[in-house]
């Protein structure tokens, strides 16, 4: 998988269409989430009725100005896809909770998944293939051999037992992204047999479709994507704020 990197930019300060990624190319844009005021009246002005209903059901100020920030953002850079206002985007969910665009506009073969954890978002973009993307703030604090034993299959668990204790909260993370990004690629939730699942050695390929690869992220931090077919590329997109990645190869498990 080869990576490339873009300036970064915001999604609405710019109002260019852009043209979806070629056949075997993800576009990933990292969207900071602790946004300053303007970004947060930028985004608050385009999300829809319902979303800013759920907005409002957070206890905490912060997590729903997170929820903000992270729809907002999906919202302008999918709008840039469509050719189509953000506020103007209509979401379905699969029976699973899985989103789509239910009006595309200029880009039918538009597919997207974004996840959150912490201070970051991350949103892919494919033409054409369902993707599936997850990221993960590293807590030391989870109890990992319970969830372990939950979810991972043997491969996994024997992975992560040859692994040194203090590497454990990064293999862990490592591992759950992974299987987080496949099961949101797939669109069918829970519903899936975690255990039966391994996701143990990356770059792979699952039920002879599914490519899966870990994703470059910051310190603290963990990243997969899982998409219907090769990844040849991927670019990053910035979304104002400092890059994220850096010092990948001091992450990779």
């Amino acid at each position: 998988m080869r990576i490339a990197s873009e300036p970064e930019s915001s999604p609405f300060a710019l109002r260019d269409t852009l043209i979806l990624p070629e056949e075997g190319e993800v576009h990933v844009w990292e969207v900071p989430l602790a946004g300053d005021e303007e970004t947060l009246i930028a985004c608050g002005g385009v999300i829809s009725r319902d979303e800013r209903r759920r907005a409002d059901r957070f206890r905490s100020r912060s997590d729903a100005g997170k929820f903000i920030v992270a729809r907002g953002n999906l919202r302008f850079i999918l709008g840039r896809y469509a050719g189509l206002p953000p506020g103007d985007l209509e979401f379905l969910l699969s029976p699973y909770g899985k989103p789509s665009l239910g009006n595309p506009g200029e880009s039918p073969a538009l597919r997207f998944n974004m996840a959150d954890s912490g201070n970051i978002a991350l949103a892919a973009i494919t033409r054409g293939r369902d993707v599936g993307i997850d990221i993960e703030l590293m807590n030391p604090l989870i109890d990992i051999s319970a969830v372990a034993l939950r979810c991972f299959c043997g491969a996994e668990m024997d992975l992560l037992g040859a692994t040194p204790a203090d590497r454990w909260v990064n293999v862990f993370f490592t591992l759950w992204t992974r299987k987080e990004a496949y099961i949101k690629a797939r669109g069918e939730g829970m519903s899936l047999d975690l255990k039966a699942i391994d996701v143990s050695a990356v770059p792979a390929t699952l039920d002879r479709r599914w490519v899966l690869d870990d994703l470059e992220t910051g310190i603290g931090y963990r990243g997969a994507i899982a998409v219907d077919g090769a990844i040849g590329l991927v670019r990053y997109f910035g979304v104002q704020g400092p890059a994220m990645r850096q010092n990948k190869q001091e992450q990779r498990t």
